[in-house]
């Protein structure tokens, strides 16, 4: 899977390189507006940097606890978005797409028994976002999206002994395996150019709202974010 994402992502960008080399010219009318179509289907593919939010209730918590002596978590990663929409003129326009960020992580040691734990929250999604885009100069173009998104959202803590000390027993008193499945807000805005119109590339920052402020609760959702460079291909 990940060897197929990789060559689609590697033509991609090769077909893209190729055909804006081709392209000698860009029209526009007087205003400097493209002078283009822009209503049909496309296709978005976004590769950067994403953020998994751990910063809540359980992780606070941990650092007041006399007896654990460290904590740590990874929630920097790499995020990608692939998406298929379509305009529905030049200003409106709605998308699908499917959203993942590398797994989180989090770990912990406690001095009295020598425990130590390790944890990862791996989250994936599929959105529905409508877009408001506004032509500025040329080939730039502005874009706001707002919508929600199904989310996957898997926890997996593990110990590697059981905590003895009452005072933990509602925090980290045993290994934990769950998933759950829901919807929530996401948005998104960002910034593009339109070498020709076919082709364009965009910056884009997306953000999807969570819930929950503990990782033991079945109902936690991190807040989920991304800041990605993306190449669009128009139908």
């Amino acid at each position: 899977m990940k060897h197929t994402i990789k060559t689609l992502g590697l033509s991609i960008l090769l077909t893209f390189i190729t055909d804006v080399a081709l392209s000698a010219t860009y029209p526009s009318d007087d205003f400097g507006v493209p002078a283009v179509t822009t209503s049909g289907f496309y296709l978005n593919l976004q590769i950067g940097g994403g953020r998994v939010e751990l910063d809540d209730g359980m992780i606070s918590d941990m650092t007041t606890r006399d007896f654990v002596s460290s904590t740590g978590s990874t929630e920097n990663g790499v995020a990608g978005r692939l998406a298929l929409g379509y305009d529905i003129n030049s200003f409106f326009g709605v998308e699908l797409g499917g959203d993942f960020w590398q797994s989180a992580n989090i770990k912990w040691t406690e001095t009295p028994n020598n425990t130590t734990g390790t944890g990862t929250v791996k989250n994936y999604a599929v959105d529905i976002l409508g877009k408001i885009d506004i032509h500025v100069y040329q080939g730039f173009h502005v874009f706001a999206k707002g919508g929600g998104a199904f989310i996957s959202s898997s926890t997996n803590l593990r110990k590697s002994n059981t905590i003895p000390n009452t005072s933990l027993q509602n925090l980290i008193k045993k290994d934990v395996n769950q998933s759950h499945n829901t919807f929530k807000p996401m948005v998104a805005g960002g910034v593009a150019y339109m070498f020709n119109p076919n082709w364009e590339m965009n910056v884009n920052y997306n953000h999807i709202f969570g819930s929950g402020s503990n990782l033991y609760k079945d109902n936690y959702v991190p807040n989920l974010s991304m800041l990605t460079v993306g190449v669009q291909y128009n139908v």
